[in-house]
């Protein structure tokens, strides 16, 4: 940073409205937006509109995740219910399989 750069950068910094009329003229300004510029960004209108739309897809995809989440209880209630039922079929087995191993040891 030079001197006449870093003189510039205090100026501005510390300057008066009068300062400010002389640094900021017609030609500073043509770089910043105009509202005929802005018309191609979302107002608060439409953000308000894309927030609904959105509340309404969220509450869908809500909806089909119970959905989803009831069938998987569903399929596991009854996974369960077969696993308890193959358990019981091989604990009897087993108790069988044991009798039979003490009665011939003896």
């Amino acid at each position: 940073m030079t001197l006449a750069s870093l003189k510039r950068h205090i100026d501005r910094r510390f300057a008066t409205k009068d300062d400010l009329r002389r640094f900021a003229t017609k030609k500073d300004l043509r770089r910043f937006a105009t509202k005929k510029d802005l018309e191609r960004f979302a107002t608060r209108d439409d953000m308000g509109k894309l927030e609904t739309r959105m509340d309404a897809r969220f509450g869908e995809m809500r909806r089909r995740f119970d959905s989803l989440n009831a069938k998987i209880d569903s399929v596991l209630d009854f996974a369960r219910g077969r696993i308890e039922h193959h358990k019981s079929v091989l604990d009897e087995h087993e108790n069988r399989l044991r009798d039979l191993e003490k009665e011939k040891a003896s």
